[in-house]
């Protein structure tokens, strides 16, 4: 299984909706990358890490 990196993801817009369609198919691992550490109902309830710079 392949590591995809999405950059974005975790403000909402078409970043979430990738890792969504992602998640959803079952072949990736899913990392989402963001500037500051966050919480994202969404992300959470699916399981995806978010990795923070700040």
């Amino acid at each position: 299984m392949v590591k995809v990196a999405v950059a974005g993801g975790a403000v909402g817009g078409i970043g979430l909706y990738i890792v969504e369609a992602i998640v959803e198919a079952g072949n990736h691992d899913v990392v989402v990358l963001c500037r500051r550490a966050s919480h994202h109902p969404v992300l959470d309830k699916l399981g995806v890490p978010i990795v923070a710079t700040r």
